[in-house]
């Protein structure tokens, strides 16, 4: 690390004087998702980037499949059910909503008002 980033009184460490974690990879069974991952960035250091499985291409893009014009109704609502349960959740949340906003307007309405409320208001 850089001075400016290092606390008062660290100490810079070089990787040689790091401990060697293999044996705890092995204990972990992780040995081979290790070595793939070495692999993996090992390539990207040597400029040989392949990106993330399902990444944003131009070709997947324009497939006409992903295209938002040609999915249809149906692509959002596959089947009754599906769109039943959409408008019953939704219905739902509008309410619990509505709900906690008619609580906190009058809580908020009568915190304004302590004597009244009396023990309540502790």
């Amino acid at each position: 690390l850089t001075q400016p980033f290092l606390e008062k009184g660290a100490s810079t460490r070089s990787v040689g004087q790091l401990p060697d974690l293999t044996k705890r990879i092995q204990e972990l069974g992780l040995t081979d998702e290790y070595n793939a991952f070495k692999d993996r960035y090992l390539a990207w250091r040597q400029g040989k980037p392949t990106g993330a499985k399902g990444e944003v291409t131009v070709d997947r893009l324009t497939r006409p499949e992903h295209v938002a014009a040609n999915r249809g109704f149906g692509f959002w609502y596959p089947s009754v059910q599906e769109w039943l349960w959409r408008r019953t959740i939704s219905y739902w949340i509008a309410v619990t909503f509505f709900e906690g906003a008619i609580f906190f307007t009058i809580s908020s309405f009568l915190y304004n008002y302590p004597d009244d409320l009396g023990s309540f208001f502790t």
